[in-house]
């Protein structure tokens, strides 16, 4: 099956999202259509395209992204669960982030010395 054209108002709406968050990262361009998912569903395949940098790109900016735009898709009543490519040079840089959940912060915490702490290594 070939990719469908999108609704140019969610085409826009995605494209607008993508602006505000990505553009410190050198977001340039959007390209959006419909489609089917290997399961026969409904999908939205988004690439993003961006400029030539040496700006590290944040992979916690790019996931926060698919929530934000799976809103917009459902808000804008477009069927399809958004895919989304990040298309920039292979050697960019990634900014390498700490993932550490509130329960691993709270023993961190309490285990810096708070008085009482009965927090005890695994």
């Amino acid at each position: 099956m070939r990719p469908e054209p999108i609704d140019p108002a969610v085409k826009a709406a995605i494209d607008a999202a993508f602006r505000a968050d990505m553009a410190r990262f050198g977001y340039r361009l959007i390209d959006v259509e419909l489609g089917l998912d290997h399961d026969g569903d409904s999908g939205i395949w988004v690439d993003l395209h961006y400029e030539d940098s040496d700006i590290p790109v944040d992979p916690k900016a790019m996931a926060d992204l698919v929530p934000r735009i799976s809103a917009i898709v459902c808000k804008l009543d477009e069927d399809g669960f958004p895919h989304i490519r990040h298309d920039f040079r292979e050697d960019r840089p990634v900014l390498k982030t700490l993932m550490v959940s509130v329960v691993a912060k709270r023993r961190l915490t309490r285990s810096s010395g708070d008085a009482g702490s009965d927090v005890r290594p695994r």
